[in-house]
């Protein structure tokens, strides 16, 4: 089994290059951190309203991620996104995640370098 992570000027990047293995958060709680350089594949359940800060990579490298977010059996969750780095959803305004138990949104994070570029579907 090959190891598919990569190094970017010296930065260890969790698998990323179409091949990441999916990182398992399980339950998030109500203040989760999701790191995307563990693995840019990345999934969670809400079980509480969350406020889910971001944690923000070096500026010398580019790339792309995901978070699937699943409500829990009893749904109307919310989950929020914070940073140190500027966050900036396309269209304007952030995408509620879902709030019908057990629904599911996905998240699509681009880190420019300087700021994650968010956007999403339901699912």
């Amino acid at each position: 089994n090959a190891d598919l992570s990569w190094e970017c000027k010296g930065h260890r990047l969790g698998k990323v290059a179409g091949y990441s293995a999916l990182v398992v958060n399980g339950s998030l709680g109500a203040t989760p951190t999701i790191d995307f350089m563990a693995g840019a594949k990345q999934n969670g359940s809400l079980s509480a309203n969350a406020v889910i800060t971001l944690t923000a990579p070096p500026s010398t490298i580019v790339f792309e991620a995901k978070l699937f977010l699943k409500q829990d059996a009893t749904g109307s969750r919310t989950a929020t996104f914070t940073s140190s780095a500027t966050i900036v959803h396309v269209g304007g305004a952030a995408l509620a995640p879902q709030t019908a138990a057990n629904s599911e949104t996905v998240y699509n994070f681009t880190w420019d370098g300087a700021r994650f570029i968010v956007s999403g579907y339901y699912i």
